[in-house]
């Protein structure tokens, strides 16, 4: 099984107001059997990680040790980019093209795919993927 782990699992780790028992089985499957993540995924969860900083929900530090804890886990990047695809399923299910390539990924991958967000979460029950969220 290929798992897709998107930036709201990946950050829910390092937040610890956020506990998430969907994000806690992606980390124990991530652990074992590894991941698989967008080019853009490591733009996301710095971006997450810093914008909880500037709330006062993290410290510098525990942003740091967030992202050095999750690149423990050695996500492979994909960096192919199937710009059609993408705007395709952006289209088909009213998503972001970022939400979007997590699912195409997931699709090409024939995986499943691990998301805190419901809409993308949906969109991937849509596609006939496995999901593991807590919403859907």
């Amino acid at each position: 099984m290929t798992l897709v782990i998107d930036s709201s699992v990946a950050a829910s780790w390092s937040i610890p107001d956020e506990d998430s028992p969907a994000a806690l089985r992606a980390l124990t499957i991530a652990s074992s059997d590894g991941a698989s993540v967008p080019s853009l995924f490591w733009h996301e969860l710095r971006n997450v990680l810093l914008v909880s900083e500037r709330r006062g929900r993290l410290t510098s530090d525990e942003v740091h040790t967030g992202l050095a804890a999750v690149a423990d886990l050695s996500p492979n990047v994909d960096e192919l980019d199937g710009h059609s695809a993408i705007l395709a399923l952006a289209r088909r299910h009213t998503l972001s093209a970022y939400d979007a390539a997590y699912l195409e990924l997931a699709i090409r991958r024939g995986g499943t795919i691990a998301t805190l967000d419901n809409k993308l979460a949906k969109a991937a029950l849509a596609e006939n993927l496995t999901v593991i969220s807590d919403q859907a």
